[in-house]
């Protein structure tokens, strides 16, 4: 198997007394990576950590097998990024813009300005690319940025917000590029973004970010797959809702209470539906509700953040 793109080992990053990272640790394998969290997760300091644009208080990374304490320029050769942030220069074309990026990171003249036509042709800006950058719209900016990390040829991208602010054309057109990059160019690709369908259509793994740390990595088709099978009860009495679940499971059946306020389970056999009915008899509550569903990346993201605020009461509790 190949290496895997991006590994952290117990990285930490403090502002005052405050761990924006938090013993941060993990191993993302080629493809297209979503990253994911809440404002204030640490996802951006993440980023910014692995670009060498923010300096970690402890431990370390590798990118590609290189170690950002040990060779931060070699890493940064092999990284391309975009930013949240626009960074251009107004007043030149979107040609000229791309290619002094190019002849920067080291390609000759000739080359860079093939270079920009090449890219900006995939990243459909080929006709727009004569054009000064202060007359493009939002999405032909987003697309600029995008242009800007792809000039030198990386091996990883590393796209923070990418669709930001996009219509829904805009959005569609970005992803279907950012789907061609892995598939067709075998550049491996990380996004950050709070737009989850986005993450949905077009990434392979997700890893889940919570106050510093790493709360969950997995596969997206493992993750959503966990919760295919899922029956969904709302009770006529919320206050009922821990003493019925836990009747559930005294009889083996995993449930949570999820973040509407109603029981989740992972089964949908006959023979639990029978167990729900005597349970709800015993207890003396009606359903108000009882459908099988199947939860899209948003649901499964908010229940996660349920789940993680549910231990921790219940550990403060103690």
């Amino acid at each position: 198997m190949a290496e895997n793109i991006i590994e952290a080992y117990n990285l930490f990053k403090y502002y005052n007394r405050f761990p924006a990272l938090d013993g941060v640790s993990c191993k993302i394998p080629p493809g297209v990576s979503g990253l994911v969290g809440n404002n204030g997760a640490g996802k951006t300091t993440f980023l910014r950590i692995l670009l060498g644009l923010t300096l970690h208080s402890d431990g370390d990374a590798s990118i590609l097998g290189v170690s950002i304490n040990k060779n931060l320029d070699e890493v940064r050769q092999k990284i391309g990024y975009m930013s949240e942030m626009d960074s251009f220069i107004p007043d030149v074309t979107g040609k000229k813009f791309i290619a002094h990026l190019g002849q920067m990171s080291g390609l000759s003249r000739n080359t860079a300005l093939k270079r920009a036509h090449d890219v900006l042709s995939f990243v459909r800006l080929s006709e727009e690319r004569h054009r000064k950058i202060k007359t493009y719209s939002k999405g032909m900016k987003q697309k600029m940025k995008l242009a800007s990390s792809l000039i030198h040829s990386p091996k990883l991208l590393l796209l923070d917000e990418p669709t930001d602010g996009l219509d829904p054309e805009g959005r569609a057109q970005m992803l279907s590029v950012i789907k061609k990059i892995y598939k067709e160019y075998g550049i491996n690709v990380l996004i950050s973004s709070h737009i989850l369908p986005d993450i949905e259509r077009v990434a392979k793994y997700l890893t889940v970010m919570h106050m510093g740390k790493i709360l969950l990595f997995d596969s997206l088709e493992t993750l959503l797959n966990k919760y295919q099978n899922t029956t969904v009860l709302s009770l006529d009495k919320i206050s009922k809702n821990l003493e019925f679940l836990g009747f559930l499971n005294d009889q083996g059946i995993e449930g949570r209470i999820n973040h509407y306020a109603q029981i989740e389970i992972s089964s949908d056999s006959e023979e639990v539906y029978d167990l729900i009915f005597k349970i709800s008899k015993q207890l003396n509550v009606k359903l108000e509700s009882m459908n099988k569903h199947k939860l899209d990346l948003n649901e499964v993201f908010m229940d996660l953040f349920t789940d993680e605020e549910s231990q921790k009461g219940h550990v403060a509790s103690r």
